[in-house]
């Protein structure tokens, strides 16, 4: 299996998931978030302490392996951002089931290296602001080698914002035949924050002729600040700049 594969472990009493934050987002126009701090030219902590985020999680599937025991109940989890050593960020979460009872877990993640001592793995947060071809870790931790493949705009939290995708692809074996295996995973970062704002995995393992398969996604529901809409920018900028004019030619008229 694909050593970028998210492996889930976890106790009866713990659910482990990725973690989750949500930044406060002063970002204009290219000017950089205020409420990080720049660390190195590319890697720069773009939450802070106090803020949170809710995400869905669906999964549908009979796979079990390498797979959290209740990840079919999960129903959706709230991330807190509760400390900030450096480059690392401790957070606590929330999760709710389907029958509505909840289990708490705490963890950290470092952004530079990927170290994480969440068993979930470190890819719920990134370094804020990377580009193209950037390392998404710079240690041997996650994602080991794997670079941002892109960035592009998508729709979260009722606004088009831009996003560094991650697309992995694995196959092992011959597609079709008695014994194969069949990975995709996608994820998404807020590109200012780092945060992850969507993970989609469809997975389809065949051994003996026998089929297990999962279907996965994980995403950003509700945050205690929504991200700036990249489409409203500039019109805003265009709308604040016309108001100041003719307010000032009203002053001049009088």
């Amino acid at each position: 299996m694909a050593k970028f594969f998210i492996r889930w472990q976890l106790d009866s009493n713990k659910v482990i998931l990725v973690s989750l934050s949500v930044a406060l987002l002063f970002a204009v126009l290219g000017i950089q978030s205020i409420c990080g701090s720049v660390l190195s030219a590319n890697r720069t902590v773009g939450v802070q302490i106090g803020t949170w985020a809710t995400y869905s999680v669906s999964a549908e599937g009979n796979m079990t392996a390498n797979l959290p025991p209740d990840l079919y109940n999960i129903s959706y989890f709230t991330a807190n951002v509760t400390e900030i050593n450096g480059t690392t960020v401790t957070f606590q979460e929330v999760v709710t089931f389907k029958n509505a009872s909840t289990a708490t877990i705490t963890g950290s993640v470092d952004v530079e290296t990927g170290s994480s001592n969440m068993l979930g793995g470190a890819g719920g947060l990134i370094a804020a602001n990377l580009n193209q071809g950037d390392l998404i870790y710079t240690g041997s931790w996650s994602f080991t080698g794997a670079t941002i493949n892109g960035t592009t705009t998508r729709s979260y939290l009722s606004s088009n914002v831009e996003v560094c995708q991650f697309n992995l692809t694995s196959i092992q074996g011959t597609v079709g035949g008695p014994s194969y295996f069949y990975g995709t995973w996608d994820w998404f970062w807020l590109r200012d924050s780092g945060l992850l704002a969507e993970q989609v995995f469809n997975i389809t393992s065949v051994q003996s002729g026998v089929e297990t398969w999962v279907y996965g996604d994980v995403k950003i529901t509700t945050s205690s600040v929504p991200e700036f809409s990249v489409s409203l920018i500039l019109p805003l900028f265009l709308v604040l700049s016309t108001l100041v004019v003719v307010t000032a030619k009203k002053k001049l008229i009088k």
